[in-house]
C-alpha cells in the first residue's frame, strides 16, 4: 500500500529492498509503474521525481532520460532543487537530486552539479550543519545534514575537509553531535531521539550515497507471504 502512495514512496521502498536484499512484495510498485509519459517523469515535483529516479536505480530498473531531464531542468537559479513547484529551494531535494543525477551518469564536474554544490555552501550554518532551507534564522537539523552529507559526497566533496567546516565544526561533527548516551539521534538540539533522525544520520556517517546497492528485485513467492488482502482479493 505504501508504494502505492506516491512515486517517492515506489523509490523509498525499492532502495531499501535493494539494500536489505529483500524481495518484491506481492502487490507492491515499482517506480516504473508511477511514471508518466505525458509528463516525461515520474512525478512532477522534483523530490518524488528524485526519489523514484533513485529507486528505479537501486532495482535495476532502466530510467528514462526524460525523468532525468524532467530532474536537471527543474533546477532553480540559485542551483538548488525544491521539493514542489513553489516551495523554493532546500537542501533535501538538492542531496536527493545530486545523487540521482550522478548514479546516472551526470559528471560532478557539470554545471549542475557544481551550481547544486554551492547552494548547498550558502545553506550551511554557523555551527557546520544544514538546515531544511537556507535563512538567518534557519534552525540546522540531523535529517537535513545527513541529506546534505551524501550529497555531498556523491559530488565528489569530503564532508569532513576543511572546505566544509564552519568554526572548525564539519557537518559529520555537527551530526555526530546530536547523537544521544542510548544511540538515538535528535532531529533539533534538546527534542529527544527520533527514530527518522537516526535511521537518517546512519547512512550519511556510513559515507553511504542512494542506492547504495542496485540490483534487480525478484517477486516474493505467494507462500512466503502471511494472508494478506491485495486488490480486495484475500
Amino acid at each position: 500500500a505504501y508504494s502505492r502512495g506516491s512515486a517517492s514512496a515506489a523509490g523509498k521502498l525499492a532502495t531499501a529492498l535493494a539494500g536489505a536484499d529483500a524481495c518484491l512484495p506481492v502487490g507492491a510498485l515499482l517506480p516504473s509503474d508511477h511514471y508518466s509519459p505525458t509528463i516525461g517523469a515520474y512525478a512532477a515535483g522534483s523530490g518524488d521525481n528524485a526519489w523514484a529516479i533513485i529507486g528505479a536505480t537501486a532495482a535495476s530498473e532502466t530510467v528514462p532520460a526524460s525523468a532525468l531531464n524532467a530532474l536537471r531542468n527543474a533546477q532553480q537559479p540559485d542551483g538548488g532543487w525544491e521539493w514542489s513547484a513553489g516551495w523554493e529551494s532546500d537542501t533535501n531535494s538538492t542531496a536527493l537530486a545530486i545523487q540521482a543525477l550522478v548514479a546516472n551518469g551526470e559528471p560532478i564536474t557539470s554545471t549542475v552539479v557544481v551550481s547544486a554544490v554551492a547552494f548547498l555552501k550558502d545553506a550551511q550554518s554557523a555551527d557546520g550543519g544544514f538546515p531544511y532551507a537556507p535563512g538567518a534564522t534557519a534552525e540546522s537539523d540531523a535529517n537535513s545534514t545527513a541529506y546534505a552529507i551524501q550529497g555531498l559526497i556523491a559530488a565528489g566533496e569530503d564532508p569532513e575537509s576543511a572546505a566544509w567546516e564552519q568554526g572548525g565544526v564539519s557537518p559529520v561533527d555537527y551530526l555526530v553531535g546530536m547523537q544521544l548516551p542510548s544511540g538515538a539521534f535528535e532531529w533539533t538540539a534538546g527534542t529527544g531521539g527520533n527514530a527518522l533522525a537516526t535511521t537518517q544520520a546512519i547512512p550519511a556517517l556510513l559515507g553511504r550515497t542512494h542506492p547504495a546497492v542496485a540490483r534487480e528485485l525478484a517477486s516474493c513467492p505467494v507462500a512466503f507471504l502471511p494472508a494478506v488482502q491485495v486488490a480486495g482479493v484475500e
